[in-house]
């Protein structure tokens, strides 16, 4: 998963990925295939507290990289609140109930993208 893996560090995923990604998609001016951004979701109660990666963190960096993909016109799934309070087997992952959730809610919002003509 972007960002978890690279510890939140926001410079790594909008230098390395987001950019070139990006920059190639509109110099190609492409209209597929398009991109959606799913920041980082809200760890779950049995998250073991040996990490330095904290909510507040988490927070921070779905909100820098949203700043940065907003110019790009890059719509932001956000699941953040959705997983709030939710329990996940490892803290980090969480079960076939919420994760078809998760893709319902994702497929509604790509139809009501596509109804507005953003997609």
């Amino acid at each position: 998963m972007v960002g978890f893996h690279d510890t939140l560090q926001v410079g790594v995923i909008t230098k390395r990925l987001l950019k070139p990604l990006l920059t190639a998609m509109k110099s190609k001016r492409l209209q597929w295939p398009r991109l959606v951004w799913a920041p980082v979701h809200q760890f779950g109660m049995m998250r073991t507290s040996n990490t330095a990666i904290d909510v507040n963190m988490a927070r921070e960096f779905n909100r820098r990289v949203e700043e940065f993909l907003t110019p790009w016109g890059v719509p932001v799934f956000d699941t953040f609140p959705l997983t709030d309070n939710v329990t996940s087997f490892d803290g980090q992952h969480y079960g076939f109930g919420v994760n078809r959730m998760k893709v319902r809610i994702l497929l509604h919002y790509l139809q009501e993208l596509k109804s507005l003509g953003q997609w």
